[in-house]
């Protein structure tokens, strides 16, 4: 081990330090084999610094020898991991102090050769050597867990140890080969230690994240915050079958993606979003959603009103306001491209993305999401609960003999989500001194004394506020019919305006990513061209981005071909019901891509399609007369 630098009584105190300020010990606490001389040792430290007395006086005095007294400042000089000094600790006998640790520097001789010998630091050196084993012993200390916990065996862990060191060339006289137990008390005592120092790690880091610098906002549409949340209850769509009769079919939960106002905590707007998780488009509406005027849903349940008190922001007067930054978490939804584009030249406004696993730094949405929670989705028949240990999923379960007719349809949780939100905003909110959220945002909106923001009317369509922008090149081919685009597997034309002069020019196209027969042609200069339209059959019918790719690596693979006269609403549904039962998933998928999920089949009172049915049938497999010259 290298020495360590010798301590200068003269340079410490012309620096103007002193041990006063050291962290000080409970002399009680330390084990009585050492207490005494741990005791001599912070008096002679005390005497030597504070008193001035010489080295001789020490020694005589308290019985410490001057390498001693050296080391012990020096080692109560140390920082800790914390970049802290470490104080009277250093002055522990036998305490290992900052990473200063044991380094092995004799060879091991094999256990086999009589005589005893101490293992001590040979692990150590073993990783120090093969830097290799190093690494992956920290990437299994990193998932390690006990066999209590569920985790895998240790005979596992050592095998697999033994492994990466035959594969390392380690011979079987070396180190730990040469030892009876293969080093698997090492090895294990070494994991345990790594395992709770990446915890620790771990730990403090979240701590720190929980401290929050943010400057919260002074006024009203300073800051806005986004986010998405899974609604904890099952739900069904009710539609009418072959016969006439309604028929359930339950389907994912759902997501309600929300912009709340952080200085008055109003909810500006929202959408719902089916599927496992929401995209970039469900964001995008919410955000539209936010800023046009918004329109209250029929309810469904005549028992339940709106309150007069309650409401939007848009609804009094405030409709296309935007805001200065909106909040959000890392989601790949929301760090989209096109997001970032539509905020930034479309709104005007800085799109703050905040610490991964940092909920804290959007704590106002947070507790909105809390107040849904407790006063709405664990309130209604078929709650999943928190999680699945939760009683009350026993206690709102639906007890019937046909459960789906329990569960909350669709059209019921948008009317009554409407109205939850539209109420939360008209009651008085304990952090706003009994002010309501929409009531403070509409005073402090009447009192700004500069004009608010606005959307640009060029966008104040649902539709040209959520497209996507591509560039593309022209290009021309005689065996296609002349100039066309080439986009989601298909060649997009418009002869009225895109002819062959036009080829090899780059432009741009916008479209939806839920309606993709059609797209629109932009010049070089970002200027309206006209509408360019795909092949038979995808113009018939819209479609989303989605469905087109489906079915197109379907057909590819052969899995699929398309009827004559069919649109892609028509074979996207009878390609995901091709095997008879429907799951929940893709129930839920069908309804998001195609707005149905039974078939639009009628069957007549006898039990068989209608004519206007048969006659279609009869039309679509048509043949034609075939001459041969």
């Amino acid at each position: 081990m290298g020495e360590s630098p010798r301590f200068s009584r003269r340079e410490f105190l012309a620096a103007g330090n002193s041990c006063d300020g050291w962290k000080s010990i409970d002399i009680d606490l330390i084990p009585e084999s050492i207490r005494e001389e741990a005791e001599n040792r912070i008096k002679a430290i005390q005497a030597y610094l504070n008193c001035r007395a010489t080295l001789t006086e020490i020694e005589d005095v308290y019985g410490v020898p001057r390498s001693t007294l050296y080391r012990s400042i020096n080692n109560c000089l140390a920082m800790d991991e914390e970049g802290v000094a470490l104080g009277y600790k250093g002055a522990i006998p036998y305490r290992r102090n900052g990473d200063q640790k044991y380094k092995r520097e004799k060879e091991l001789r094999n256990s086999t050769d009589g005589g005893f010998q101490g293992d001590a630091g040979a692990f150590d050196k073993l990783l120090s050597e093969h830097p290799k084993i190093r690494e992956w012993l920290e990437g299994v200390a990193r998932s390690y867990k006990s066999r209590r916990q569920g985790g895998v065996s240790f005979d596992v862990l050592h095998n697999a140890f033994l492994e990466h060191c035959k594969s390392l060339s380690i011979s079987n006289d070396q180190y730990p080969f040469s030892r009876k137990t293969l080093a698997r008390s090492a090895l294990r005592e070494h994991i345990k230690a790594k395992h709770k120092e990446i915890k620790a790690h771990n730990e403090k880091e979240r701590n720190d994240s929980d401290h929050n610098d943010n400057v919260p906002p002074t006024d009203v549409m300073q800051q806005v915050e986004a986010d998405g949340h899974m609604l904890d209850f099952r739900l069904v769509i009710q539609e009418l079958d072959g016969y006439g009769q309604p028929v359930r079919y339950e389907i994912l939960r759902v997501w309600l993606i929300l912009l709340i106002e952080a200085f008055s905590r109003c909810v500006l707007g929202y959408s719902i979003a089916l599927g496992r998780t929401y995209d970039q488009v469900d964001l995008l509406k919410a955000i539209f959603n936010s800023l046009s005027p918004h329109q209250r849903l029929p309810q469904v349940n005549q028992s339940i009103r709106y309150s007069v008190s309650g409401g939007f922001p848009s609804e009094h007067g405030h409709a296309w306001e935007t805001w200065s930054t909106l909040k959000l978490d890392n989601a790949w939804a929301h760090k989209a491209t096109n997001v970032v584009r539509i905020l930034h030249d479309r709104i005007g406004c800085v799109a703050e993305f905040g610490r991964p696993h940092t909920p804290n730094d959007r704590a106002i949405i947070e507790r909105f999401f809390l107040f849904i929670v407790q006063h709405y989705s664990h309130r209604i028949v078929g709650t999943t609960g928190s999680d699945s240990r939760d009683k009350i999923i026993e206690r709102l379960s639906p007890k019937s003999k046909n459960p789906l007719k329990m569960l909350l349809t669709l059209d019921e949780l948008r009317s009554s989500i409407d109205t939850v939100i539209s109420d939360y905003n008209g009651r008085p909110h304990s952090s706003l001194q009994s002010h309501s959220p929409l009531e403070l945002f509409c005073m402090r909106r009447g009192q700004a004394l500069l004009p608010p923001n606005e959307l640009a009317e060029t966008f104040r369509d649902s539709i040209l506020f959520t497209m996507s922008r591509e560039s593309v090149v022209v290009r021309t081919s005689s065996k296609y019919g002349g100039a066309y685009v080439n986009f989601a597997y298909l060649k997009y034309k418009n002869p009225n305006i895109l002819r062959s002069d036009s080829a090899g020019r780059t432009m741009f196209i916008e479209y939806s990513r839920e309606d993709v027969s059609f797209v629109r042609l932009l010049d070089e200069d970002g200027a309206f061209v006209g509408v360019l339209s795909p092949p038979h059959p995808w113009y018939l019918q819209p479609h989303s981005l989605k469905v087109r790719s489906e079915l197109w690596r379907a057909t590819k693979r052969g899995q699929f071909q398309f009827a004559r006269e069919e649109t892609p609403s028509e074979a996207f549904h009878r390609y995901k019901t091709a095997e008879g039962s429907i799951s929940r998933s893709d129930a839920t998928y069908l309804y998001r891509e195609t707005g149905r999920i039974h078939s639009d089949d009628i069957l007549s009172d006898n039990g068989v399609k209608s004519e206007d049915t048969d006659k279609s049938d009869v039309e679509r497999v048509r043949l034609t007369k075939v001459f041969t010259l």
